[in-house]
């Protein structure tokens, strides 16, 4: 729960119970499976089919932003024909050690890379 209070996101992934993961919450609400949701989770794909959340660094406090160079993200129109989530996600990638890229450097949340289990080759498509 961060400032703008509790979310409810209706995905496609399962969650360990008190894991810590990243919500994507400028996406308008929509309709999933008869719910409402109200965010997404940012989820590394791999090749082989896995699907990883990503995890923000255990600094981080629950609803810090998620912020490129000092600029919050814009709003994602997820029915527009080339939106910000289809050029964000072409920038984000994973290495070895599981860091998540954002143009080849760590994501960073207060002050620390955010990562994946699933180390090398997560895609965000």
């Amino acid at each position: 729960m961060g400032p703008a209070g509790h979310r409810q996101v209706v995905q496609g992934y399962m969650l360990e119970p008190g894991q810590r993961v990243l919500v994507l919450c400028n996406l308008p609400p929509r309709e999933m499976h008869g719910v409402m949701s109200q965010g997404g989770l940012l989820v590394a794909s791999y090749a082989d089919g896995q699907r990883v959340a990503v995890m923000p660094p255990a600094s981080a406090l629950l609803g810090d932003l998620l912020r490129e160079s000092g600029e919050r993200w814009p709003a994602i129109d997820l029915d527009a024909a080339e939106n910000a989530w289809d050029r964000c996600s072409a920038r984000l990638s994973t290495e070895a050690g599981g860091t998540v890229l954002v143009d080849g450097r760590p994501l960073m949340l207060a002050g620390e890379a955010c990562t994946v289990s699933g180390g090398a080759g997560g895609n965000f498509t």
